[in-house]
């Protein structure tokens, strides 16, 4: 009787330690939404980069458009120009501390391509534009985004 006790005890006590265990390990966890979200955004925004840039995709091996070259007009740059704001104002929506901290990295590092793209679209749109009477286009989606 003794020993069945002590075996009784012994399996309360594990299921008490791997009860909290499963509760640590499920508080401490990154919301797979946010993350899913991230890596959806990820996958988005580098296939657009790769249609807006053939030149670009070809030289990383993606040869679905090898029969265009990079559309540079003024409408396409204020196109793409939006696109990159909704890409920003999307990226702004995942909650950076429900990222892992490499999540969070590659997370501030879109934010990062994507804010310079702008400023590299807006200085192409300035090289066609007239040097006197030049609009600046309103940046205010690169304000705090870290």
């Amino acid at each position: 009787m003794g020993r069945q006790v002590s075996v009784l005890s012994f399996l309360a006590i594990l299921t008490v330690i791997s009860g909290a265990a499963v509760r640590g390990a499920t508080s401490d966890a990154v919301p797979q939404d946010a993350v899913a979200h991230l890596h959806d955004l990820f996958d988005r925004e580098w296939a657009w980069r790769l249609k807006e840039s053939p030149e670009l995709a070809t030289s990383v091996g993606v040869h679905d458009y090898d029969d265009r070259l990079s559309d540079v007009s003024m409408e396409t740059l204020a196109r793409q120009t939006k696109d990159s704001e909704g890409f920003l104002a999307e990226l702004q929506k995942i909650d950076r501390n429900a990222l892992s901290a490499a999540d969070q990295h590659c997370r501030g590092r879109l934010s990062r391509d994507v804010n310079q793209d702008a400023v590299d679209m807006f200085r192409r749109s300035c090289r066609r534009r007239p040097r006197f009477g030049i609009i600046l286009p309103n940046f205010h989606f690169m304000r705090g985004l870290t």
